[in-house]
């Protein structure tokens, strides 16, 4: 498990197991961090051990970086241009085939409708715009045709309701529904609450 304050607070990443807290680091330099962070962990490396990937929650230069658990620095790259500074939400998630977890991006204030797919050193895999218009787009992921591979959710306010599709990693949607009575800051994330196989 990973911890990080998404709004003010020290720009510190935490690492638990289970209630221990058995690592933390500044993902970004101290002095020039950004007000929040946004974090996700997955094994986008394929040795069988989970990275943690950070992004800025807002006024930061769209970088994403990746570290071990140790804190060490392993990649870097721009999720949009050095001009987005309007912040980032990420997610990890096996949505391909090949070795390795991708890492999911969106804006998450609505400055760019592009939901950016790339792999652990910044190679865009796919891109794609499940909104004509939203306010910032929430990104997790769910295994919802029981092939293997995750599907990617995201969620949006878009005119006066909440919406939330499940896509292909092109774009195609599966399932999507609108939500008119959800208000306020949204997140979205897949658990298997039923006990279910999938």
């Amino acid at each position: 498990l990973a911890t990080a304050h998404a709004s003010g607070g020290s720009p510190t990443v935490g690492i638990f197991s289970g209630k221990i807290l058995v690592n933390s680091f500044m993902p970004y330099a101290e002095g020039k961090a950004p007000f929040g962070i946004r974090v996700s962990i997955g094994d986008v490396d394929a040795d069988l051990e989970d990275d943690v990937v950070v992004a800025p929650a807002e006024n930061f230069p769209s970088e994403v970086r990746v570290f071990g658990q140790g804190g060490v620095l392993k990649h870097s790259f721009m999720a949009f241009s050095e001009q987005f500074q309007k912040g980032l939400n990420v997610h990890v998630a096996d949505v391909l085939p090949a070795k390795g977890s991708e890492i999911i991006v969106a804006s998450a204030s609505g400055e760019s409708q592009e939901v950016r797919i790339f792999d652990k050193t910044g190679v865009l895999l796919y891109t794609f715009k499940p909104f004509q218009a939203s306010s910032g787009i929430a990104v997790s992921s769910i295994n919802f045709d029981n092939k293997g591979t995750r599907e990617i959710e995201v969620g949006a306010f878009t005119g006066s309701s909440y919406q939330i599709k499940i896509l292909n990693e092109s774009g195609a949607i599966f399932k999507e529904r609108a939500f008119s009575e959800i208000k306020g800051e949204v997140r979205l994330a897949v658990g298997n609450i039923a006990g279910e196989s999938s």
